[in-house]
């Protein structure tokens, strides 16, 4: 993944992207020099820059993947003042956790979404709703503001 990721870095060098990795394991044994891939964030340039002119707020959905991998893709979304849809970061996780959803979120709000007053629009997960109210998170009621898309 990660030559993947220098590849998307050299056609956009100005994209944003975080990755977290933990130990790979043989059977019962780690190996040392290697990981894998946990969680990995990333945000165009062009999206995070078309955000500062549309509507305040941001939709979260996820869909799963499937295949020889699996996981979940999350995507923050917004709309243009002609309610285009405009997707604005994308995340891949093992699956939709509270640990998950907080590295998502916290990111989102780090290097995207740093106005206040933001409402951010999800499903009724908990792992969201918990990842939000997190004090570390950036997202707290007095800085933005969440409802559920029904």
């Amino acid at each position: 993944m990660p030559k993947l990721l220098e590849a998307l870095q050299s056609c956009c060098p100005r994209m944003i992207y975080e990755i977290s990795v933990v130990p790979y394991y043989d059977e019962y044994l780690m190996v040392r020099d290697r990981s894998m891939l946990d969680k990995v964030f990333w945000a165009f340039p062009a999206y995070m820059e078309a955000f500062k002119h549309c509507k305040s707020f941001v939709s979260i959905n996820g869909t799963h993947l499937y295949g020889s991998y699996g996981g979940v893709l999350l995507i923050a979304m917004t709309q243009d003042g002609n309610s285009n849809i405009i997707p604005v970061v994308f995340v891949i996780v093992e699956s939709e956790t509270t640990k998950s959803c907080s590295f998502f979120l916290t990111n989102l709000r780090r290097y995207v979404t740093l106005q206040e007053g933001l409402l951010i629009i999800s499903d009724r997960s908990q792992a969201i709703k918990v990842a939000l109210r997190a004090d570390d998170s950036g997202w707290q009621t007095s800085r933005a503001f969440h409802a559920y898309c029904v």
